[in-house]
């Protein structure tokens, strides 16, 4: 048993690691045709934030459907990030308009 409930925990934490860097390599894609420069990690950008809320909206998608208890806790976790994501370009946004 002990073997098999470790394979699911690594399963689950595989999941999340391939659907971020999922996300990493569509932004890259979308930023290299819309001629976007590069995310620096310095700052959210409009297509950050864009990114971010349909990150948002399919990970409530996929929660709504898991019943696993580890897969859910790894998708809201996700989801938190992303959440602050949006919250801090909209901070940054609203510092910028400021000025």
């Amino acid at each position: 048993m002990r073997g098999a409930a470790a394979r699911k925990r690594r399963k689950s934490t595989d999941y999340a690691g391939w659907f971020l860097s999922s996300l990493a390599r569509a932004d890259q894609h979308a930023r290299h045709h819309l001629g976007l420069p590069a995310s620096t990690g310095l700052g959210v950008t409009s297509m950050d934030e864009f990114i971010a809320k349909a990150n948002i909206e399919h990970v409530e998608k996929l929660l709504a459907s898991e019943t696993d208890a580890h897969k859910r806790r790894v998708l809201e976790n996700l989801l938190a990030e992303e959440k602050s994501k949006v919250a801090a370009a909209l901070k940054r946004r609203d510092e910028r308009e400021e000025r």
